[in-house]
C-alpha cells in the first residue's frame, strides 16, 4: 500500500513540475514576444483600415454628389408633371394666363434636354428670343421649382433611396439660390 503511494506522490509531482514548465514558457513568450509577432501584417493594421475605410467614404461621397443635381432636377420636373403642384399651380397659370396643356407640353419638351445644373439654370433664363407663351411657362416652372425645394424636397429625400442625406439637405439651399438668381451662376 505504501508503494502504491509513493508512484502516486511521484505522479503528482510530475504533473506539478510540467504544468510549472509549461505556465513559465507561457508567461516567457508574453513577456518576451518574437519579431514577427510585433510587425502585424499591412492589410491588418489599423492605419490601413481607417485609410480603406475613408476610401470607401470617399467613394460613396462621390457617387452622391455625382447624382446629386440629376435628382434634384428629376424631381423637379417630376413634382411639376404630378397632382401635389396643381394646387400651386392653378394660381400662376391664371396670373401668366397659360393653358394648362401649354404648360405640361412645355415640361414635355424641356424634360429630356435638361441633363445637368447648367442646362436647368439656362432653361428658366429668360431669353428675349423666346416668345410670351415659353417666357410665361420660365416663370411657372421656376416658382414651382422653388416651392419644390422649400417645402417638398426634405419629404423626397427622407422618403426616397437617397443614401447620404444629410448631403442632399445641405445642397437643397445651394440649388434654391441657383434657381432663384440663374444669371448670376451662368455667368460665372
Amino acid at each position: 500500500m505504501e508503494q502504491k503511494h509513493e508512484s502516486l506522490n511521484t505522479l503528482n509531482n510530475k504533473i506539478q513540475s510540467e504544468t510549472q514548465n509549461q505556465s513559465t514558457e507561457y508567461f516567457q513568450e508574453e513577456v518576451n514576444p518574437t519579431k514577427k509577432e510585433l510587425s502585424p501584417s499591412p492589410s491588418s493594421s489599423p492605419k490601413n483600415k481607417k485609410k480603406s475605410e475613408h476610401l470607401n467614404d470617399n467613394n460613396q461621397f462621390n457617387k452622391s454628389k455625382k447624382n446629386l443635381n440629376i435628382n434634384f432636377i428629376k424631381a423637379i420636373f417630376t413634382f411639376a408633371n404630378s397632382h401635389l403642384a396643381i394646387p400651386y399651380l392653378k394660381p400662376l397659370l391664371q396670373k401668366e394666363e397659360i393653358k394648362f396643356s401649354d404648360f405640361t407640353s412645355f415640361i414635355h419638351q424641356y424634360k429630356p434636354s435638361v441633363n445637368g445644373i447648367y442646362a436647368l439654370l439656362s432653361m428658366l433664363v429668360e431669353d428675349k428670343s423666346n416668345n410670351q407663351k415659353i417666357v410665361a411657362c420660365k416663370r411657372i416652372f421656376k416658382a414651382l421649382s422653388e416651392i419644390f425645394i422649400k417645402f417638398f424636397s426634405v419629404n423626397w429625400i427622407f422618403h426616397g433611396k437617397v443614401e447620404n442625406k444629410q448631403l442632399y439637405l445641405d445642397y437643397r439651399f445651394k440649388l434654391l439660390r441657383r434657381i432663384q438668381n440663374p444669371q448670376e451662376y451662368l455667368s460665372k
